[in-house]
């Protein structure tokens, strides 16, 4: 596989432990062409300056922000604050544990490009998801 389909998901605590070697392994895997998405944006160890620091693409919002959508006036801005950062920082964004129709159109009114959740469908083995996505093929062709 060529390492630009790769992306390496990172969780906040890993680079925090020591964020000298995080650092260095990252620019590595950048350098190979792997992507690389720091997960749990904003619930655990680091601070926003960690996306200035490590080289990373992705930032992904963790489900906690995105379950009381939309209702939920806190989690609400706390997402449109990182929709809104992540774009002018040039970063993707992939929204966490969708599982609404509510969810939904909040992510795309605030132009979220990346959706994953059980509203599109359940977690799969990869044979599952292969027949799934043939299966798919088949109906377009």
């Amino acid at each position: 596989m060529p390492a630009q389909y790769l992306v390496i998901e990172i969780t906040e605590r890993v680079v925090v432990e020591d964020a000298v070697e995080a650092n260095r392994v990252l620019r590595a895997l950048k350098e190979l062409g792997v992507g690389l998405a720091i997960d749990d944006l904003g619930v655990g160890y680091s601070s926003f300056s960690s996306l200035e620091i490590f080289p990373v693409d992705s930032i992904k919002i963790d489900r906690s922000f995105i379950h009381g959508l939309p209702e939920n006036q806190s989690n609400s801005a706390i997402t449109e604050a990182i929709l809104n950062m992540a774009d002018r920082l040039g970063f993707n964004v992939i929204a966490e544990g969708v599982e609404t129709s509510g969810q939904l159109e909040f992510l795309r009114k605030y132009q979220c490009p990346q959706l994953q959740g059980l509203y599109f469908n359940k977690p799969m083995p990869a044979e599952e998801f292969e027949k799934y996505l043939n299966d798919k093929k088949q109906i377009s062709d």
